[in-house]
């Protein structure tokens, strides 16, 4: 059975770190997210090449996500980070 990454965008509380909000990431295609976050598709390292790391979101990077986010990505309130897992 052939697992699938899964991407999400987890919200963090600013003042202790703690994981308070989870929003869905629509379909997007891995080319988008690689500029997004400036990822070189030929990265030596395959985790990085295919985003499995967790990524830190800022506010350009929000911006371009927010087409792909229901929920809007308020970065004064809360730190976002693209995640990844295997489903």
């Amino acid at each position: 059975m052939q697992q699938r990454l899964k991407r999400c965008v987890g919200g963090y509380d600013k003042t202790n770190g703690m994981r308070v909000i989870e929003y869905k990431l629509h379909p997007i295609d891995l080319c988008i997210l690689r500029k997004i976050f400036n990822i070189a598709e030929g990265a030596s390292d395959l985790a990085e090449a295919d985003m499995i790391y967790c990524y830190d979101i800022t506010i350009k990077q929000a911006k371009a996500l927010q087409p792909y986010v229901e929920e809007i990505l308020d970065l004064d309130r809360y730190d976002f980070v693209l995640e990844c897992w295997e489903e």
